[in-house]
């Protein structure tokens, strides 16, 4: 509302129910994804002897870490994995694996959108957010992602506490 040589009044109007999460930013080819950050314990370069495999084992301080690719669990398209891809370490639910993507981009609070019911329900994404450079990226729910794997038989029980 604006009044002439009396200024202006200016409104927003939020809804309630915003949800802002801090999230680990990466990326399978040109797509970004948000990982909570909360389920994220640590990153790795993917050793070259795994490049190859969409599923495996990695040895990680004398423990088996199963892990599997992003791009495998969601379907990506596109161009083949970059010469140097990266796992990040996730956990939920007493389960823990690796999950391989092309880039790491770090972490950034984000506005949980959720799915437009055009598109239903998208197993292992939980949301959408808007980045700072316009793109939407899709937020992923960790425990979905790790029952996947542990349907492929890849997630091993750990004690997340220790």
């Amino acid at each position: 509302a604006s009044r002439p040589g009396e200024g202006a009044t200016i409104r927003l109007r939020l809804p309630l129910t915003v949800a802002i999460i801090d999230g680990f930013v990466v990326g399978v080819n040109e797509e970004r994804y948000v990982i909570p950050v909360d389920a994220v314990i640590e990153c790795l370069t993917l050793p070259e002897d795994d490049r190859r495999r969409p599923t495996g084992v990695l040895r990680l301080r004398d423990e088996a870490l199963p892990y599997i690719r992003l791009r495998h669990v969601l379907d990506v398209q596109g161009a083949e994995a970059p010469s140097r891809e990266s796992v990040v370490v996730i956990h939920a639910g007493g389960f823990q694996a690796g999950l391989v993507v092309d880039h790491l981009f770090g972490e950034t609070q984000a506005v949980l959108k959720p799915l437009p019911s055009c598109f239903g329900a998208v197993p292992g994404v939980s949301g959408t957010t808007i980045m700072g450079d316009g793109r939407v990226a899709l937020i992923l729910d960790v425990g979905t992602v790790l029952e996947q794997a542990t349907i492929l038989s890849l997630a091993q029980p750990v004690d997340i506490a220790s």
